[in-house]
């Protein structure tokens, strides 16, 4: 994982409302597995991807790195299957890809690998658990941070995924949020920010560290749900 996260992340927080109406496909109607896609620190960025199994091709699709793709349907009744790309002669898989027993929403985190690969990580997007007006922050670093929001104090340890639900103060649109990591025995702030309430949304906030600059910090994608619910 440490080679996964090296350079990954600019130090930038992203925070991008993205809405797609699902189109109805031969595999939705047979399986009704659907995954959207991010990707960090990829080289190439741009171009298109598939995923395959067999001899069956998905349509092609974007990775995106500042939001998540359009809704993909998963290939044919396949609960593990290639991401990759189509060459002039052949399709080229590049991550492999194997959904949980228990779901039909995923998002698929994916990042570099050595030799050109890619590696990817699978979170579970219809965990009942996680509603509108909630937080998922994932941690995506090897290491332990802590966080205040609000009034509440977390813990994320490394892989974690915890998921929060702001309580609103009065009338305030906003409330205070910071991350903090160990430096050298000590607590070190390494963003604060303040965050707005909503109820109509949910977000997911990645928390990392960079390996060669030792620098952490976070994205923030903002998601509709009408995708999960469909």
């Amino acid at each position: 994982m440490n080679y996964i996260i090296l350079a990954i992340f600019l130090a930038i927080q992203v925070s991008v409302v993205a809405q797609e109406k699902v189109s109805e496909t031969s595999e939705t109607s047979q399986k009704g597995v659907l995954l959207r896609f991010t990707s960090f620190g990829l080289k190439e960025r741009g171009g298109e991807y598939v995923l395959a199994t067999g001899e069956t091709r998905t349509e092609p699709f974007a990775l995106p790195d500042n939001c998540f793709s359009k809704p993909v349907a998963a290939p044919a009744k396949a609960s593990e299957f290639a991401l990759g790309r189509n060459t002039a002669d052949e399709f080229r898989a590049l991550a492999s890809i194997k959904l949980p027993e228990t779901g039909k929403r995923f998002l698929v985190l994916v990042f570099p690998a050595r030799g050109g690969l890619l590696q990817t990580i699978i979170v579970r997007a219809d965990d009942p658990a996680f509603k509108p007006s909630q937080i998922m922050l994932i941690n995506l670093a090897q290491e332990t941070f802590a966080g205040e929001l609000g009034d509440k104090k977390l813990r994320f340890e490394p892989g974690s995924q915890t998921i929060f639900r702001p309580q609103r103060k009065g009338e305030l649109a906003n409330y205070q949020v910071r991350f903090f990591m160990n430096k050298n025995g000590k607590s070190k702030i390494f963003a604060a920010s303040l965050w707005p309430y909503f109820e109509n949304k949910r977000a997911f906030v990645f928390l990392y560290k960079d390996r060669v600059t030792g620098s952490a910090g976070y994205r923030s994608i903002d998601e509709f749900t009408g995708w999960v619910e469909k």
